[in-house]
């Protein structure tokens, strides 16, 4: 930065700032108001006509300059939602003052001093956006855009999705992976929702902060059928097979409304009567381990169970899309057996059980009406 030599009252503010630290807070009523109008002047060589080269933050003291420019170049200036800002107009050499500063696009969370050449604004988190904002000294031919660009960094991040509100991100393979892995700001696989859900029974999907209680405010235009309240996403009747799409939120620590992240969260409708696909020996809707054929929908297992074990010998019904909503009719059950309404048929035997084979024949008729069979064949060490 450059000051005329015989200018007191830039010299005087020259030094002034020059004991300043980096960080120190200014008041830009007395200094960087002023400053827009004498030492905010940048460059090597005088230009015939004064234009502006850049701005400077009032409170940091750092500029943003590209005193080389060419007609119709811009600069970036990131904001963050939030807080406060004041920048000053930097002017190229010579050193005569300006007549006059002008802004065009100034934002509507943002102010213009004319007198000054100061941009002041506050944006929110809802102003999160790019905002150009043209900038000239004296109406020369070289106005400078200033792209500035407001976000809202977060202290926390969105863990997923968690369609029973207990406090853990839910997802299967085949109900829609509700986490966000890569914390990209984006729900890792649709959410599936079936068509024509019961308005007095939606599917609901709480939105999970690790640490933070949120509320959702949404960004694009949403759905009738889809709605929100407080960390809550409701999916109900309305939606179709086929209707998909993606749901964009600005998620808020509940605390404070400056304290942002942004997610996206895909959905889509799937049929109404869910088809059962298979069997999964590891989680409700998981990984399909045994497959519905072609040939039929009688199971054949044969198991070995270990008494010792605490553990359970599981069967998951696995449908598409999603079913929690199955009958079951046992028949020569196994003692120690049970079933239960998401789809599992569970084995507990206990060593009295020792050497035993047990043979149960369970039906399971999903809420589609559709029925299968799985026969098996327990054999007890």
């Amino acid at each position: 930065m450059k000051t005329r030599k015989h200018d007191p009252i830039a010299v005087a503010l020259g030094l002034a700032l020059a004991i300043l630290p980096a960080t120190a807070q200014v008041d830009p009523e007395s200094i960087c108001a002023k400053r827009a109008d004498t030492i905010f002047k940048s460059g090597s060589e005088a230009l015939d006509q004064m234009v502006p080269a850049g701005v400077q933050d009032c409170s940091t003291l750092e500029s943003t300059i590209d005193p080389a420019r060419s007609a119709g170049s811009s600069i970036t200036v990131p904001l963050q939602g939030g807080f406060s800002y004041d920048h000053a107009v930097v002017k190229t050499l010579p050193g005569e003052s300006a007549r006059s500063f002008s802004a065009v696009g100034v934002p509507a969370w943002a102010s213009f001093d004319s007198e000054y050449g100061v941009f002041s604004g506050s944006p929110s988190c809802e102003d999160a956006g790019s905002y150009a904002v043209e900038f000239n000294v004296d109406d020369s031919d070289m106005p400078l855009v200033v792209n500035y660009e407001v976000s809202c960094p977060s202290s926390f991040n969105v863990l997923g999705l968690d369609y029973e509100n207990n406090g853990l991100v839910s997802g299967t393979p085949h109900h829609g992976t509700w986490d966000d892995s890569d914390n990209d700001g984006t729900i890792d696989q649709p959410v599936k929702v079936r068509e024509g859900r019961s308005s007095f029974n939606p599917w609901e999907a709480y939105v999970l902060s690790p640490d933070k209680s949120v509320t959702l405010t949404p960004q694009n235009s949403q759905p009738e059928y889809i709605s929100v309240s407080g960390n809550k996403i409701e999916f109900g009747r309305g939606g179709l097979e086929g209707d998909s799409g993606t749901l964009e939120y600005l998620v808020c620590d509940v605390n404070n409304s400056s304290d942002c992240s942004s997610l996206s969260v895909p959905y889509e409708y799937v049929a109404r009567n869910p088809v059962i696909v298979g069997l999964s020996y590891s989680e409700q809707n998981g990984t399909i381990d045994n497959p519905v054929t072609s040939s039929g929908t009688n199971f054949s297992e044969f198991n070995v169970v270990d008494c010792q074990l605490a553990t359970v010998d599981e069967r998951y019904v696995v449908a598409e899309p999603y079913d929690f909503e199955y009958n079951f009719d046992i028949g020569n059950p196994a003692p120690n057996m049970g079933v239960g309404s998401g789809g599992v048929i569970g084995f507990n035997p206990n060593c009295s059980q020792a050497g035993q084979f047990y043979f149960p024949s369970v039906q399971v008729t999903g809420s589609g009406g559709q029925s299968i069979w799985v026969d098996s064949v327990y054999q007890v060490e």
